[in-house]
């Protein structure tokens, strides 16, 4: 899969573009499936970096990290930022729910979505991007594990805003 054409993920089955202002209203257009979604940047600006995450604590944990480490973490070439899952085996929760639940996360609120927290430190995050696909007939994790695998072969590490896999 191409990392950096936004407009080629729909040649591999993405629906939405939406972006996280748009969803952080409303996700009614996210489909009530299982599958795996990505946040996209689309600007080719400089990133700037913000003190203090907007995002919301979640089991009292803080979720601001100092911008060096952000800065370390950052590729400028891929435009996808983050790969998430929702559903399958072992979780119920769809992708409009898991998709509700990170935007209430990146508006202060404290939600079960601890992953993918540096977006909510980038000046732009409400401008980035949400695409996603329904898996069902391939197991979301899996769907998921594949894209970060590949992501890693061509970047050398994992999506900027993907801590561990």
């Amino acid at each position: 899969m191409n990392f950096e054409a936004l407009d080629k993920l729909r040649n591999f089955g993405f629906s939405g573009g939406e972006t996280i202002a748009h969803l952080q209203a409303t996700c009614e257009t996210v489909p009530e499936t299982s599958g795996i979604y990505l946040v996209a940047r689309k600007s080719r600006k400089a990133v700037c970096f913000l003190a203090e995450s907007c995002g919301g604590k979640f089991k009292r944990r803080e979720p601001t990290v100092a911008v060096e480490k952000l800065t370390k973490r950052w590729l400028p070439t891929p435009t996808v930022l983050y790969v998430g899952k929702a559903g399958g085996t072992d979780q119920a929760t769809s992708l409009r729910a898991r998709l509700h639940s990170y935007m209430q996360f990146g508006l202060g609120k404290p939600c079960a979505h601890w992953g993918g927290r540096y977006i909510w430190q980038l000046s732009d995050a409400r401008d980035l991007l949400v695409f996603w696909k329904s898996t069902l007939r391939i197991e979301p994790s899996i769907a998921e594990s594949k894209l970060l695998l590949e992501f890693r072969e061509l970047y050398g590490q994992l999506p900027f805003a993907n801590l561990r896999r």
